[in-house]
């Protein structure tokens, strides 16, 4: 199961965020909405750059009662190109939905839910943990109980790794036909100093977002479960959202074509200091 932590969203008025009821992985497990409870949802896809989310959103699109944007809490400011490409052909970009992206997050967010909920019941964002940092934006997220989907991915070398050659040939993702692209799959090596601090930082993010969303409906699953078992996580991903299972298919593919033995030319050593210090490079 790849499931860790799986509470059902529930409805009703807002509130402020309480004290520290219990720790995040003291979540009760509550069963799921009925389907004819989705209306008028909302969910964040909360992950780390280069872990599936691409993945993830293109899935939980295929579902025909999901809009789930991109990046749409990353930067302030977006062209219309921008904004199709975050939100899908058919989302219109007002003058009144760019001032509020620009100047208040929330009521952005707001107005996002209540023009699009009457074309798709339920509707998510996908967010980094580093988007908008320190802005209102995470506590209404917290406060209105917004359900969590927090996809990780375990091994974290994985994750720098690729976000290591997609910053060097700025290609970040690979449609499922189509040819690999040379500039991606090239030999890298690893600076242990740079990989440690990067997982240190995985890591305080992962503590800092459970305990702000530690009264969320909260859903986790991992790059290894979406990846490898998609028939077994996308239904539990679905049920979470009160809404019935569909089939997906993978429209996108993983960008590295070989081996990560084979494109880090100091693995020996990497895998070494993985080996030393597991708790803090692998999630468990």
């Amino acid at each position: 199961m790849n499931t860790a932590n799986h509470t059902a969203p529930s409805h009703g008025a807002t509130s402020p965020l309480p004290a520290n009821k219990y720790l995040a992985d003291d979540r009760p497990g509550n069963t799921a909405l009925k389907n004819g409870e989705a209306d008028h949802r909302s969910f964040l896809l909360l992950s780390a750059p280069r872990s599936g989310s691409n993945l993830l959103r293109d899935c939980l699109n295929q579902h025909e009662s999901i809009r789930c944007f991109g990046e749409i809490f990353k930067n302030r400011s977006f062209n219309r190109k921008q904004w199709q490409r975050l939100s899908g052909a058919s989302a219109e970009l007002t003058p009144e939905l760019k001032h509020l992206h620009e100047t208040d997050l929330v009521s952005f967010w707001k107005m996002i839910l209540a023009k699009y909920r009457l074309d798709k019941p339920v509707i998510g964002a996908k967010m980094f943990y580093h988007h908008s940092e320190g802005e209102e934006i995470w506590h209404y997220l917290a406060s209105s109980r917004t359900p969590i989907i927090h996809l990780v991915r375990e091994e974290l070398i994985d994750s720098y790794l690729s976000l290591t050659l997609a910053e060097a040939s700025w290609i970040w993702r690979q449609e499922k036909d189509a040819k690999m692209d040379v500039e991606y799959n090239h030999n890298v090596s690893i600076d242990l100093h740079r990989f440690e601090q990067y997982c240190r930082k995985l890591r305080r993010y992962f503590d800092s977002t459970e305990v702000l969303f530690r009264d969320n409906p909260y859903l986790k699953i991992t790059y290894a479960a979406l990846v490898n078992d998609r028939e077994q996580t996308m239904p539990e991903v679905y049920s979470f959202l009160g809404l019935p299972n569909r089939e997906t298919w993978p429209r996108l593919t993983k960008q590295l074509a070989r081996s990560r033995e084979e494109v880090v030319t100091n693995w020996s050593e990497v895998a070494s200091f993985i080996k030393t210090n597991e708790d803090l490079c692998v999630v468990h």
